[in-house]
């Protein structure tokens, strides 16, 4: 007779990610969980008080399996940047399901913009356009939040199949965006040294 693993909340959680990887978030639930796993429902609930608490678990390696998909392969880019914003669009391609349970439900755990230029790195995303391109911190942040409301805004297109994915196209797009926000933004403060 096989021994039965123990289950845990890791055990649990990782579960639970591959369920709303494959199938999305509509159909996490302990029921389909429980039949993923090769358990009763008992199991879970025992390990978890309720559904929320186990979705915050589930939210949190969500996250972190996102977080490592932006920074990974950025190669053949002109600036790290673009490569972010390629690859956040990539993801939403790739990992409909996930990307729509991170950033479009009502559990976003810290994943909003605001996290990613206030947060305790203190705004390390920030760094490479205050060096590139020579911006204050605050002009950082406003061309930050602009271009991430772009590449979003595609993003959430693609992962609801209102766009198709096209490496090429979306990182022209994003080079048009990018540039066009960091030019507007040096522009606008020549305008005003000029007139001081």
């Amino acid at each position: 007779m096989p021994i039965r693993e123990k289950m845990t909340r890791d055990i649990i959680a990782d579960a639970g990610f591959m369920l709303v990887r494959e199938e999305g978030e509509e159909k996490l639930n302990v029921r389909n969980l429980a039949a993923r796993l090769g358990c009763s429902t008992q199991p879970i609930m025992y390990c978890y008080k309720s559904v929320s608490e186990l979705k915050e678990d589930i939210l949190n390696l969500a996250d972190k399996f996102q977080t490592d998909y932006l920074t990974k392969d950025i190669t053949g880019v002109t600036d790290i940047m673009l490569g972010i914003g390629l690859n956040y669009i990539k993801f939403a391609a790739e990992e409909s399901r996930l990307f729509r349970f991170i950033f479009l439900s009502d559990r976003t755990n810290g994943s909003g913009i605001a996290e990613l230029i206030n947060g305790d790195d203190n705004g390390e995303i920030l760094v490479p356009i205050m060096q590139n391109e020579g911006l204050s911190a605050h002009d950082a942040r406003n061309a930050f939040e602009a271009y991430f409301a772009a590449f979003h805004g595609y993003a959430t297109m693609i992962a609801y199949n209102m766009l198709e994915y096209d490496k090429r196209h979306c990182y022209a797009q994003l080079q048009r965006i990018y540039y066009g926000i960091i030019d507007s933004i040096k522009y606008e403060n020549a305008k005003q040294n000029s007139t001081v």
